[in-house]
């Protein structure tokens, strides 16, 4: 029987950081290959969605981190949902 374990963690970034995030991110989006998504009505053509759209800001860039952690993978713990959001100034958990 799975049990599930709900976590709350609080990421502090510097701009740097931020920028270094937003790269690593779009590297590992790269490498595990691209999400794709529709560009017609009928659904027939599809298109990759560049690494540039799709972590476009810090809070994409952690989202994808926290989730391809390969450690986890090796661990056997599943990651079955993630949420963020951007605190407001000086707010913290």
């Amino acid at each position: 029987m799975k049990k599930f374990y709900k976590l709350e963690v609080e990421v502090s970034l510097d701009e740097d950081d931020e920028q270094k995030a937003i790269q690593v991110a779009r590297n590992h989006y790269e490498a595990i290959g691209c999400a794709q998504e529709c560009c017609d009505d009928d659904g027939d053509q599809l298109r990759d969605v560049p690494a540039e759209e799709f972590i476009a800001e810090p809070i994409d860039a952690i989202m994808m981190l926290l989730h391809g952690d390969p450690l986890c993978d090796q661990a056997g713990i599943e990651v079955d949902c993630l949420t963020c959001s951007e605190p407001e100034l000086g707010e913290s958990c």
